[in-house]
C-alpha cells in the first residue's frame, strides 16, 4: 500500500543544475576578407618581384601578406576587428642582412589594440633563413566583447604577416533553482537539462573548441507528521516506482 500524504505536508524539490564555458579559439589566416589592407601591401606567395620568399609549406595555409616601408613614404597597415578575451598576431621574420640597401628587412611594428599602442622590432639575424609563426603579439585578459586592432609598419622596415588567433568565450547554462511547494494529496517532481554549444567561424578561419562541463542531480523527499507528532520521510521517487509496478 502507498503511504497516505497528509494535508501539511511539505515536499521539497530541488532542481537540478548544469553549467559549462565553451571556450574557442579562432585562427584568421592572412588571406581572410574581413582583414582590411591599405595600400603597400602584396599578396606574398604570388608576388615573383617581392625580395622575401619563404618557403609556402611553413606557412599558415601557403599564403602571406608582404609589405616594406620606405623612409618618407605613407603608413603601411592592416586592420582587424574581432569580439574576444585574448589575441596573438604572427609573422614570418626574414633573417637575412641586406648590405645593398636597396630595402629592409628590419621590422618594426606599431600595434594598436582598442586605441592602446605598443611596438615590436626585431633586427634579422644573418643566418640567411625564415623564423615561421613569430610570435609578435599577444595581449589576454581582454573583455568577451568586440575590440579592434591595426598593424601599422614605421619607416623602414618591412613586414611579412602570416596569421592571428583570437580566443573566445561563451557561457551558457540551464536556470537553477529551489522551490517549496504544498500538496494535500500527492506530489510529484520533474525535472530537466538543456545545453548548448556554439560553433564559431569567421570567413576562412578555423575553430576548435574544448568545453567542460558538470552536473549535479538529486531526488525528492516528502516530510509529513502523524497525529502523534511523529516525522515520516518519504522518497516520492520510489513510491512512485512502487507505484507504476503495482
Amino acid at each position: 500500500m502507498l503511504p497516505r500524504i497528509r494535508s501539511g505536508l511539505l515536499a521539497l524539490v530541488i532542481s537540478t543544475f548544469v553549467g559549462f564555458t565553451l571556450a574557442a579559439t579562432v585562427t584568421v589566416d592572412d588571406a581572410d576578407s574581413g582583414i582590411t589592407y591599405s595600400s603597400g601591401w602584396n599578396v606574398g606567395n604570388t608576388c615573383a618581384e617581392c625580395f622575401a620568399q619563404p618557403d609556402k609549406p611553413s606557412t599558415h595555409g601557403g599564403t602571406w601578406h608582404d609589405s616594406t616601408r620606405g623612409e618618407n613614404s605613407t603608413e603601411n597597415f592592416f586592420e582587424y576587428s574581432f569580439q574576444g578575451t585574448s589575441l596573438n598576431i604572427y609573422g614570418i621574420l626574414v633573417n637575412i642582412v641586406i648590405r645593398e640597401y636597396l630595402f629592409t628587412t628590419n621590422v618594426d611594428l606599431t600595434i594598436t589594440l582598442d586605441g592602446q599602442s605598443s611596438t615590436y622590432v626585431h633586427a634579422p639575424a644573418d643566418t640567411n633563413s625564415y623564423a615561421y609563426q613569430s610570435l609578435v603579439f599577444s595581449k589576454s585578459g581582454l573583455s568577451n566583447t568586440a575590440h579592434a586592432v591595426r598593424v601599422t609598419l614605421n619607416p623602414s622596415s618591412a613586414f611579412l604577416f602570416d596569421y592571428l588567433e583570437y580566443t573566445t568565450a561563451d557561457a551558457t547554462s540551464t536556470t537553477a533553482g529551489t522551490s517549496t511547494t504544498s500538496s494535500s494529496q500527492t506530489s510529484g517532481t520533474s525535472s530537466g537539462l538543456t545545453t548548448t554549444a556554439s560553433t564559431i567561424s569567421s570567413g576562412s578561419s578555423r575553430t576548435s573548441s574544448s568545453p567542460s562541463s558538470s552536473l549535479s542531480a538529486v531526488g525528492s523527499v516528502s516530510i509529513s507528521t502523524d497525529s502523534s507528532g511523529a516525522i515520516h520521510t518519504v522518497d516520492t521517487s520510489v513510491s512512485a516506482a512502487n507505484a507504476a509496478s503495482s
